[in-house]
């Protein structure tokens, strides 16, 4: 019997310290993770880039999915203060069920307190089409505007330094091109034969306010001017 009960009691410990863990990482998802900002830091370099814009930082922000005005969003004006980017671009879902156009506009407007050179630039994702900022298309546009942002839906803008200038083109008629899973296009570079892609891991949460070893996003993109590299 004592054999039984030694058994049992190693039994309860180990499933105690499971359950501790457990709660742990549940605490870690829900409460510092999402909190948690990883600013990174990437060049891209183009043989044909304007020198005018050589060393232009880009700041590209993704999938805020804001609730309310709180510590991430914080964070993330923080963040673009200190690295003081000379654009800001903003390729997609800030909104999600129940978002409130006020705390929206209270965002982007902190970020356009920053007076980036070149400007913010947005395009619209799939929950910005599900859960519209206002009533029609005019109307979002204009939000977007009121705001000093820049809304490019199926459209281009240019940025113009000097006599040189750079095109950015915002496109809404879906993905281009989807692989099967989407599963190699996680984060991080992707090379074509004649373009490049970064992919963000964006910033915000969805469904359920977690994140789990998955950190929110900042990507500082600096553009080079030289040879090919990779």
């Amino acid at each position: 019997m004592t054999g039984v009960r030694g058994l049992t009691s190693r039994i309860s410990r180990r499933f105690v310290l499971i359950l501790a863990l457990a709660q742990l990482l549940m605490i870690y998802a829900w409460i510092v993770e999402p909190n948690w900002i990883e600013v990174t830091s990437h060049e891209a370099w183009f043989k044909t880039l304007p020198e005018e814009f050589n060393g232009l930082v880009v700041a590209h922000l993704s999938d805020l999915h804001i609730r309310k005005y709180g510590t991430r969003e914080r964070q993330v004006v923080a963040r673009l203060a200190e690295s003081m980017p000379g654009v800001i671009v903003i390729t997609g879902d800030l909104t999600l069920e129940g978002s409130d156009p006020a705390t929206i506009r209270q965002f982007l407007m902190s970020l356009r307190d920053l007076k980036p050179t070149f400007g913010i630039w947005a395009v619209l994702g799939n929950h910005d089409h599900w859960y519209p900022l206002a009533p029609s298309k005019d109307a979002i546009r204009q939000f977007y505007n009121n705001a000093g942002v820049a809304l490019l839906v199926n459209e281009g803008g240019r940025i113009g330094r000097g006599l040189d200038t750079l095109s950015l083109i915002g496109v809404d008629i879906g993905a281009l091109w989807l692989p099967a899973g989407s599963e190699p296009f996680e984060s991080g570079w992707f090379y074509g034969q004649n373009a490049r892609m970064y992919v963000t891991r964006g910033i915000g949460t969805s469904i359920l306010p977690v994140r789990l070893f998955c950190r929110p996003e900042l990507a500082l993109i600096t553009l080079k001017r030289s040879g090919p590299k990779r």
